[in-house]
């Protein structure tokens, strides 16, 4: 839906569940800006963030491949579709970020999804996986972001966790596509 508001357009997008059944991602092309809503958290690299798992704030809904796919899916999308003057609004806080310090952190949950998709298929435990993709070592990108919340002290083995618990190794991340400008 887009609306005008005289020389000024305000897309709203909404791409399916990740966080919640109801996210919608904001544009505001002449402004050069994109407030991403629930689909990301500055900062916070938590794979279980979404969707609202456990949490007091809303509905428990279980966490599935697919909306993980989709997740990632659109991230990657609204990134390929904006540019390095593009300003991204998070959820949490009304962050500022550009492109360049988005993408590391969807890189990484990017990287996490298929590494840990990879080691299930191979028929590794939890534990297993869990000493295979240590932080420090193979997602060496991350070090300079925050990667601790209040309720989860160590959010890279917590994203680990939820990840391999819906992880279907037969299933490859879907390709979601549509029309974000």
């Amino acid at each position: 839906m887009t609306l005008y508001l005289g020389d000024v357009s305000v897309q709203l997008f909404s791409y399916g569940h990740w966080h919640s059944k109801s996210d919608t991602i904001i544009s505001v092309p002449e402004e050069g800006l994109v407030r991403l809503g629930a689909l990301f958290s500055n900062g916070h690299l938590s794979a279980g963030y979404l969707p609202v798992i456990n949490s007091p704030y809303g509905p428990k809904e279980p966490l599935t491949a697919s909306i993980v796919n989709n997740w990632i899916g659109v991230l990657n999308e609204v990134l390929g579709q904006t540019n390095e003057k593009t300003q991204f609004v998070s959820c949490h806080g009304w962050s500022v970020m550009n492109k360049s310090q988005v993408s590391p952190q969807v890189a990484y949950l990017e990287k996490l999804w298929n590494e840990v998709r990879r080691a299930k298929a191979e028929g590794k435990t939890l534990e297993q996986t869990k000493a295979a993709l240590q932080r420090a070592e193979r997602f060496s990108e991350t070090a300079n972001l925050n990667g601790a919340a209040d309720d989860v002290p160590n959010i890279h083995e917590h994203n680990i966790e939820a990840l391999w618990n819906v992880a279907d190794p037969a299933i490859s991340p879907d390709g979601h596509t549509s029309a974000f400008h």
